[in-house]
């Protein structure tokens, strides 16, 4: 996603993906999303036609960079939403987060 750098990531089924942003924009510095397609919603991001926070960001010149899959449907979504630390789940921002595990159980891919 980023233009620095591209990794083929395949995910079958739903997910729910975090996005870290090369800086902050205003008091974002990532994206949490959740998804059927993650190929095609990246996709979606990348042309401008994926979350408005995602548009914006790009359009600021701010590269992204997909960093974190967690398997499952939204509520996985809305917990870790609720949960309000993306950058402890980021492990460009918090090294540890690899075994920071909020949802126990729950099958992930870091893709640092």
């Amino acid at each position: 996603m980023s233009s620095q750098r591209s990794k083929q990531i395949k995910v079958d089924g739903p997910c729910v993906y975090l996005i870290h942003f090369s800086h902050p924009y205003q008091h974002a510095g990532h994206y949490l999303g959740w998804t059927k397609n993650l190929t095609a919603r990246l996709r979606d991001h990348q042309n401008g036609n994926g979350a408005r926070l995602i548009a914006v960001v790009r359009e600021a010149g701010i590269d992204i960079q997909l960093v974190r899959i967690w398997h499952g449907q939204r509520d996985i979504e809305q917990l870790l939403k609720k949960y309000k630390h993306s950058s402890w789940l980021c492990p460009i921002c918090n090294p540890h987060a690899a075994t920071h595990k909020p949802l126990s159980g729950i099958s992930q891919i870091i893709v640092k």
